[in-house]
């Protein structure tokens, strides 16, 4: 895998992205302007900030708005120059982004009924005699989220494929963290299962349809490495010699 190559693209597919939204942002300006003739020789910070409102409308994350406002600037720039004028040109704040908090007042609400429904599940499968293959796979997928941790959805749709194909689990041997004095125990097994999400943003490689001739078309791989939990390990050894692959 040629890494620089990745880079590459995942820079070209950031460029593709920001110059989109720079250009959309241009054609409401120049739709405003049009309309909207820039007064000259009188304060343009009310008219500044209507063209402002516009672009906080169409453009709702801190990000973008930003790349929005450059644009402004660079088509203010771009009409002093053309009409050989002086007007003031305007700002383009750095608009921070506040980071939600894991734990939200809606869990401090609700949190009790994701313990409920987990009790409830556990007695669902000590009633339950026979397991089909669809409900192993959600049982897979349930106490993924439950008690391994996933809460990433597209991490969560590689591993419903990943259940649907191969199903390859690697075992990683670590030393032993609570070993017992002549156990004669000096490793522990853990299972890894090593899932592969298309992302043009922070893959590391490319699918097999690439081509050099096309590098638009190929899309990027990132990897995650999922340790599963021991009750989603019970429900993988029930699937180990399921075929899935013609029905669920």
């Amino acid at each position: 895998m040629d890494n620089t190559v990745a880079h590459q693209l995942r820079e070209e597919n950031r460029s593709k992205s920001h110059e989109a939204i720079k250009n959309e942002a241009k054609f409401l300006i120049a739709s405003y302007v049009n309309d909207n003739q820039i007064p000259t020789g009188t304060d343009l910070t009310e008219y500044y900030q209507t063209i402002g409102s516009i672009l906080e409308v169409r453009f709702d994350t801190a990000h973008s708005y930003y790349l929005a406002r450059q644009r402004f600037l660079e088509y203010i720039r771009t009409y002093n120059k053309a009409h050989e004028l002086s007007l003031d040109e305007p700002v383009v704040p750095v608009i921070s982004e506040r980071d939600y908090l894991t734990i939200s007042y809606d869990w401090m609400i609700n949190g009790a009924q994701v313990s409920l429904a987990s009790q409830q599940m556990i007695e669902v499968w000590q009633r339950k005699r026979r397991f089909s293959n669809n409900d192993l796979i959600e049982s897979v997928l349930y106490c993924s989220v439950m008690y391994g941790g996933l809460n990433d959805i597209d991490v969560l749709k590689a591993l419903y494929q990943w259940l649907l194909g191969e199903r390859e689990i690697y075992q990683l041997q670590l030393p032993a963290t609570d070993e017992l004095p002549d156990s004669g125990i000096s490793s522990e097994s853990l299972a890894l299962i090593l899932l592969s999400i298309n992302d043009d943003n922070y893959g590391c490689s490319y699918t097999q349809g690439y081509t050099s001739e096309d590098m638009s078309a190929t899309s990027l791989q990132r990897y995650v490495e999922y340790i599963p939990d021991d009750m989603t390990l019970c429900f993988l050894y029930a699937l180990k010699d399921k075929n899935l692959k013609k029905k669920v």
